[in-house]
């Protein structure tokens, strides 16, 4: 599977947004989740890869079209609150 060009910055932000806000819904259809993404620019090829990659590292269980995080995922999820609460000053 190819996936579109993205740059680091938005490859990061897309991440970063898919782990948070499941944390702050427990869990998303895919599908609703994506089409969040889709008003930021996100190509479905991009999503899905992202996805599988998350998957595969541990973070999000995909399981009936549902996504929610495996217990190192909340833990992500906490870092990730944090560094942008920090962020926010």
């Amino acid at each position: 599977m190819q996936t579109n060009q993205v740059t680091k910055d938005q490859l990061t932000r897309w991440v970063a947004a898919l782990i948070t806000t499941v944390d702050d819904c427990g869990s998303a259809p895919a599908g609703v989740l994506y089409a969040g993404f889709q008003t930021d620019g996100m190509p479905h090829d991009n999503f899905t890869h992202i996805l599988g990659v998350l998957v595969q590292g541990g973070i999000i269980k995909v399981q009936s079209n549902i996504v929610t995080l495996t217990a190192e995922g909340r833990v992500k999820a906490n870092e990730l609150n944090a560094a942008i609460a920090k962020a926010k000053g």
